[in-house]
């Protein structure tokens, strides 16, 4: 998802990602991928759904600087060769 909203992000702008009880975990794995879409991780807000007690974040990340312009790749790439973290470029 960050490949395709990070080029749209201006620099100094925030994209909130909502994420389950993984979140923690998936941020580790994509900080490569964000770090080359110009983003950082600024905050994880972590919530319960009232109707259900699931545990939920909302993942606040801060573009910091420019994306490369070969960004975002077509469709389908992104999935075949994921950036960072599990086996990505």
């Amino acid at each position: 998802v960050g490949e395709y909203v990070l080029p749209l992000v201006r620099v100094g702008g925030v994209f909130l990602a909502m994420k389950g009880r993984r979140a923690a975990e998936e941020m580790r794995e994509a900080r490569g991928a964000l770090r080359a879409l110009g983003g950082e991780v600024e905050e994880v807000r972590w919530y319960r759904l009232p109707w259900s007690g699931q545990e939920r974040a909302i993942v606040v990340v801060r573009k910091v600087r420019g994306t490369e312009d070969r960004y975002p790749r077509r469709p389908g790439v992104a999935r075949r060769r994921p950036l960072g973290g599990r086996g990505g470029e």
